[in-house]
């Protein structure tokens, strides 16, 4: 479990992830170009899953 900080718009409209999500990409090998989803399970609890790898330009060399 990775302990993310969040914080909402002024306007309320948007949630962003601060403190926390750039260990939570290093750990689990995010990169630039990956699609994830992410689901709120339970009080401040998200779900979030690899939906789709970016293929990088080393792959195709």
């Amino acid at each position: 479990m990775w302990p993310i900080e969040t914080f909402a718009a002024s306007n309320g409209s948007r949630v962003f992830l601060s403190t926390g999500w750039e260990q939570f990409l290093e750990d689990n090998g995010l990169q630039r170009g990956d699609d994830i989803a992410i689901a709120l399970v339970g009080h401040s609890k998200f779900l979030v899953t690899i939906v789709a790898r970016a293929i990088s330009d080393k792959a195709c060399s």
